[in-house]
């Protein structure tokens, strides 16, 4: 072997993903199952429409799912937890703006009496008052740790500007909320949004008949309930903000914009032109403002996809007399990209990049059933990621510059800046 001589590149042309296959639960509850695993272990996602904004009362929603295991008449939160612990289970709890849930791992010989002690404990929950001050304790510590940093100052701000005051996505903690947390508060929750609606479930693993029978019956107390949730219309402000803090090194930056979602045309060419702008360590903004200038480790844009809204950023963290040096470079970035066509080597470089991340992380039963639970909660067909495919290698500098120019306007823009 001639070591001296790299192994033949072979482009990517399409990806062989396995799907889950569709289970008919009682009271036609949704059950996505992906049994081909060649080893003993199992993951079980739990998925309710049960995330921050339905709450009335902020706090409440978080606070009820980590609670969801927190202690029975009979049982407490530590023997509930021994008891996992000790059939080599974890449960790990979820929850966004969007939804809540949990997801218990553990192997196959004792998932059943995993699964038997999880589900009792969730659908027997006191949500006791010692358990819930200790976590409000928690949380109000986190808050204060994190509301020191200006990443986070900027994110809040931006989150404000971008969708609207008021607006479920725009939600911001401060120290109040965190006084008069009523117990009932979060029973109430839990009994509307966790007891009265169906979860998704998404298993990955080799099961029995017995553990099949055991989710059916769980799954007939729940009503076959249809979300009835009216989303509301972001208001995105056109404003440049400054949060000032006292005494911080660093000046966060966040720039972004409400933008177009996966189900639209241009979705997969927006896709790679962030990639080209500042999507991945060799992006433009990592090359022009780290490598070149020197103001920041590091920078990065990005893409969130919420439920109800999609939206574009760009975050850094600068010294405070790099700020304006840093957003003229950004603004910089944009417009090259407006106006001028990237080159056949840089596209093929972003083609391979994002082909290949796709690959890595869909290798293995688990992160596929991650892909179909993108393409599941976005209501997308299931050919998404060969159409997706499709679109990457086919796509022409041409197709980069029309979308730079359609989304990359400076007027479009919502700036938070906090130092």
């Amino acid at each position: 072997m001639n070591r001296s001589i790299p192994p033949k590149l072979n482009p990517i042309k399409t990806a062989h993903l396995l799907f889950p296959k569709q289970i008919q639960l009682k009271n036609n509850l949704d059950f996505y199952w992906l049994d081909e695993v060649h080893d003993q272990t199992i993951k079980l996602d739990f998925v309710w429409d049960a995330g921050s904004k339905y709450e009335d009362k902020k706090l409440i929603s978080k606070l009820c799912n980590k609670l969801l295991l927190s202690g029975t008449n009979t049982l407490n939160a530590l023997t509930i937890n021994e008891q996992i612990d000790a059939l080599g289970g974890y449960v790990n709890f979820d929850h966004n703006a969007d939804h809540g849930g949990f997801t218990i791992f553990g192997l196959q010989q004792n998932i059943n009496a995993i699964v038997k002690i999880v589900l009792h404990a969730f659908d027997q929950v006191v949500f006791d008052e010692s358990e819930i001050h200790k976590l409000i304790e928690i949380e109000k510590k986190n808050y204060d740790l994190n509301i020191e940093k200006v990443n986070v100052l900027a994110r809040r701000a931006f989150n404000q500007q971008l969708f609207g005051e008021g607006h479920y996505y725009a939600k911001n903690v401060v120290p109040a909320d965190f006084e008069n947390i009523k117990q009932k508060e979060i029973v109430q929750f839990y009994t509307e949004n966790y007891q009265a609606k169906q979860p998704a479930i998404f298993l990955v693993g080799q099961a029995d008949n017995a553990f099949l029978n055991q989710l059916d019956d769980f799954s007939a107390s729940f009503p076959n309930h249809l979300n009835s949730f009216q989303p509301k219309v972001p208001k995105q402000q056109l404003t440049t903000t400054h949060i000032p803090k006292e005494k911080a090194v660093q000046t966060a930056i966040r720039i972004g914009k409400l933008c177009i979602d996966k189900n639209q045309a241009d979705y997969t060419h927006f896709q790679m032109m962030n990639t080209i702008l500042g999507g991945y360590f060799g992006s433009r903004l990592m090359k022009n403002i780290r490598e070149e200038k020197g103001y920041t480790y590091g920078i990065g844009s990005g893409i969130s996809t919420l439920e109800n809204a999609t939206y574009f950023f760009i975050a850094t963290e600068v010294g405070k007399e790099n700020m304006q040096l840093t957003i003229d470079e950004i603004f910089s970035e944009m417009k090259i990209l407006s106006t001028t066509l990237v080159s056949e080597e840089e596209l093929k470089i972003v083609k391979n990049y994002l082909l290949g991340s796709f690959l890595k992380n869909a290798d293995g039963p688990i992160p596929m059933m991650e892909k179909f639970k993108n393409i599941y909660f976005a209501k997308l067909p299931e050919n998404y990621y060969s159409n997706y495919f499709q679109k990457v290698q086919a796509a022409t500098p041409a197709d980069i510059l029309n979308v730079a120019k359609k989304y990359l306007k400076p007027d479009s823009f919502t700036i938070v800046t906090a130092g």
